[in-house]
């Protein structure tokens, strides 16, 4: 006779079994409880939509932005002034070194004053802004892993790296929102919300380059991307994390501003104005 099995106890569920989060989830974990989410992203395999589609979205806000700030005149009038102002220094340079004419250099203005307005330049700046955004994406997700996974010791893969950096990147959507509104309130160019920004100082000083460090949305996007890279690379002492990732912020960004200062060019890299 065969033994009796209770049927109750043969399908009850596991209630120790972990659900994979969707990403959804994942993005509103980001905001709301990054420690536990990410803890959470380190029990599944790296998924390519947890970064890429991050990524992708900002870029696109960040491209769509520019244009939203383009529309006012007095912003238009403002970049289209500097950038013109920036490729006149350029020409009378060449010119008084015999490399052009002053008639080639004044040809040289008027075509690329008529090339700012037109559509096509719009094209490039979404096309470009893409592939130069995921350019950098990555590099700075190397550089991170590197200096956290050698470092500090830390136990994760570059995927999961790809991952945090992606999904955390969802925050700077709101640098992007909030600079659109102070720009279009003011009529005035914001790339960001740093006290320097707000002040109209040029991060070209050093001063300005001190104050710029002062954003209260790039300092909650470092500390969560912190708590983040904490997790999936295994560590209990998010506090290391943290400290580690806004150290190479601040020195990457020192890099760049001592480097503008000999090639003007650096200066984009850390929006010197």
């Amino acid at each position: 006779m065969a033994e009796y099995e209770d049927p109750k106890m043969q399908e009850a569920p596991d209630d120790s079994e972990e659900f994979e989060l969707g990403h959804t989830d994942k993005l509103v974990g980001v905001f709301a409880s990054p420690s536990e989410t990410f803890t959470k992203l380190s029990n599944f395999p790296p998924k390519v939509i947890d970064w890429f589609l991050p990524m992708f979205i900002v870029i696109i806000v960040g491209v769509f932005a520019n244009f939203v700030k383009m529309s006012n005149p007095a912003i238009n009038y403002e970049i289209k002034q500097k950038q013109m102002e920036a490729q006149q220094k350029a020409l009378d340079e060449m010119v008084l070194s015999g490399k052009m004419t002053r008639e080639q250099a004044d040809q040289q203005i008027e075509a690329t004053s008529k090339f700012m307005d037109s559509p096509f330049l719009k094209v490039i700046a979404v096309a470009g802004g893409l592939i130069v955004g995921f350019i950098v994406f990555f590099i700075m997700a190397g550089i991170y892993h590197l200096i956290l996974k050698f470092g500090l010791r830390g136990d994760g893969t570059y995927s999961y790296t790809l991952a945090a950096y992606g999904l955390v990147s969802y925050i700077l959507i709101l640098q992007h929102i909030l600079a659109t509104i102070l720009s279009l309130a003011a009529g005035k160019l914001y790339i960001d919300v740093s006290l320097a920004s707000i002040l109209g100082m040029s991060k070209g000083t050093a001063l300005g380059f001190a104050l710029s460090y002062l954003d209260p949305v790039a300092i909650w996007f470092y500390v969560v991307l912190g708590i983040a890279f904490s997790k999936v690379f295994k560590s209990d002492n998010s506090k290391k994390y943290i400290i580690a990732v806004i150290a190479i912020w601040v020195g990457i960004s020192l890099v760049f501003f001592l480097l503008a200062k000999m090639i003007p060019f650096f200066g984009n890299f850390i929006g010197m104005q």
